[in-house]
């Protein structure tokens, strides 16, 4: 377990001893219901395992789950959903996701109003 100033976050290896191929240590996120303080080793392999192949789309695309900056998310090709229970990564069936999918997406808050112009008569 690291600690960072955005949050607690897992890294696996160190600097100087990476497994083959790999160029920096591999970090993931802190499901936000774990306690930092009493993750499992199993907790922490469950984690790494991500992305999660749920299934496929009708067109035959892959569906995963996986967890991001801001949760859990599914994607299907450019097409993402957030999950409003970042724990259902590891278990969101196939079927829940394309119906996931098949909802428009939703907007996000904007952040601070656009400011319009004065009128000029």
């Amino acid at each position: 377990v690291r600690y960072a100033e955005t949050g607690s976050y897992l890294q696996w290896g160190e600097k100087g001893n990476l497994p083959n191929g790999a160029k920096k240590p591999r970090s993931m996120s802190i499901l936000k219901s774990m306690d930092v303080d009493s993750i499992s080793l199993d907790d922490a392999a469950r984690i790494f395992s991500l992305p999660r192949i749920v299934g496929f789309s009708a067109e035959g695309d892959e569906i995963t789950a996986t967890l991001g900056k801001f949760g859990g998310y599914i994607s299907c090709g450019a097409e993402t959903r957030s999950l409003k229970d970042e724990s259902k990564i590891f278990s969101i069936t196939e079927d829940e996701a394309i119906e996931l999918l098949s909802q428009p997406k939703k907007k996000r808050f904007s952040g601070a109003k656009k400011r319009q112009s004065p009128k000029v008569d």
